[in-house]
């Protein structure tokens, strides 16, 4: 904000104070220039003083709190622009403001936003930087809260950075998940994920406790190679949190036992209940398998690939789309097919295997498919 230059209203000259900028004095979407801005004031520069300063009547929280709607939205706005996306990063805020003055004024609740904000923004700043937490655990840096008054050109300090919250690491020490609550904790990530909100970055002490606990995962995840799938991060997880499994098309077209393997022993010895089988619009593998059915139903290839066979193997979930869409285009034939295939994954899998059709007739395991778009 143009009304609060930070060396005018410290008093302070050239060269006293390390200054990064930007809408909010957040950090989000865990930006990465601004931390990495401080953790080089505070290695390099040996600087031992950190302020998170906001303002009042600021119009980044404002247009938080004016964001919660979009924020709440079943589907994120597609044509959303990079200044709405970081709006509805910053609704956290907003939203705990409303709840705590549900009668409040408007106004009343944008101020409160942005007292939360800087809280927020100096615990963010711990949680993504090892650094600086480290030198604020060993005494080495203060990290400061405070609020300039644009009316008053008053400065007040509101202490430091909460309290971290405990660390909370899914570990072989962990309980089971029951499948609804799984495939719930899954919904709600993935909403994250579309929301356009950044990963939370891994602590030392969830990979220290991944390796010294074992692994429980709540749900397992066969999806799909494509590079644009990345499971762990649709879903908003941690590690230690799902056990995937990936392969073109996300399918066990030709009773691939590494696949069937893992997942029963994900089941059996990592007591998970509930398995996802994850398809995604725009398929390579549906779409080569639509265009092998010509191949499928000929004379088998003497010298066909590995992927020629398999993109066959792939075809009844093909031919039945295009039995149910005789006169569709192939586009519409193949996001069908992209179902279907989910359909016969799962299917596959309980005929395939005898102990996962065990614990699923006997309700101890949830099968679920999807579709990511």
């Amino acid at each position: 904000d143009s009304r609060c230059p930070v060396e005018n209203i410290f008093s302070l000259a050239a060269g006293d104070v390390f200054v990064c900028r930007n809408a909010g004095n957040t950090v989000a979407q865990a930006e990465g220039s601004v931390v990495a801005s401080m953790e080089y004031c505070m290695q390099n520069l040996k600087t031992q003083l950190l302020v998170v300063m906001g303002h009042t009547k600021c119009g980044a929280l404002k247009g938080a709190v004016a964001s919660i709607p979009a924020a709440d939205a079943a589907e994120p706005k597609q044509d959303a622009s990079v200044l709405e996306n970081y709006l509805v990063a910053l609704t956290p805020a907003a939203k705990q403001a409303k709840a705590e003055l549900p009668r409040a004024s408007l106004q009343e609740v944008e101020e409160r936003a942005i007292r939360i904000n800087v809280k927020n923004t100096m615990g963010k700043i711990l949680e993504v930087s090892e650094p600086l937490r480290q030198m604020v655990d060993a005494g080495r840096i203060k990290v400061e809260g405070a609020i300039y008054d644009i009316t008053t050109g008053k400065v007040e300090f509101i202490g430091g950075p909460p309290a971290p919250a405990p660390l909370s690491v899914r570990t072989g020490k962990s309980a089971s998940v029951p499948g609804p609550e799984a495939l719930a904790t899954l919904k709600a990530g993935n909403a994250r994920y579309a929301g356009g909100h950044a990963p939370a970055a891994t602590p030392k002490g969830r990979i220290q406790a991944l390796s010294s606990d074992g692994q429980l995962p709540m749900a397992a995840v066969l999806g799909c190679a494509d590079s644009r799938c990345p499971v762990e991060l649709m879903f908003g997880v941690a590690p230690g949190d799902i056990f995937v499994c990936r392969n073109a098309g996300n399918a066990i077209a030709k009773a691939e036992a590494s696949v069937v393997a893992s997942m029963e022993y994900c089941m059996a010895h990592l007591k998970t209940k509930l398995l996802v089988v994850l398809g995604h619009t725009k398929c390579g593998a549906l779409n080569g398998a639509l265009a092998s059915i010509p191949a499928a139903d000929a004379p088998p290839k003497a010298d066909a690939s590995v992927l020629e066979q398999y993109l066959v193997a792939l075809t009844p979930a093909a031919k039945q789309a295009r039995a149910e869409l005789p006169r569709a285009p192939d586009a519409e034939v193949a996001e069908l097919a992209i179902r279907i295939n989910v359909k016969n994954t799962m299917r596959s899998i309980l005929e395939i295997s005898k102990s996962l059709r065990q614990q699923w007739e006997s309700g101890d395991l949830m099968i679920e498919g999807g579709i990511y778009d």
